[in-house]
């Protein structure tokens, strides 16, 4: 795993999610938000099984299929 800024600069799902996650969990709650990009399954994997807790872990995953479609096309499809 590395920590690669730039790919998050265009990524929203955390902030959309953020205050539906508050509410059901409560204001206290860790996030780690991450990008698979092209991350093997394997890789996706062994980070996700890194970052279990245990029960008390949450996992959330979200996809904008259309994020880098223009606004005309997104609509379209």
């Amino acid at each position: 795993m590395i920590v690669n800024d730039p790919t998050h600069t265009q990524e929203h799902a955390v902030e959309v999610q953020i205050p539906f996650l508050q509410t059901v969990l409560g204001p206290d709650l860790t996030i780690v938000p991450l990008n698979a990009g092209d991350a093997t399954p394997q890789e996706m994997g062994d980070v996700l099984r890194a970052l279990w807790g245990g029960p008390e872990t949450v996992i959330v995953i979200s996809s904008d299929l259309s994020h880098y479609h223009p606004h005309e096309v997104a609509r379209a499809i």
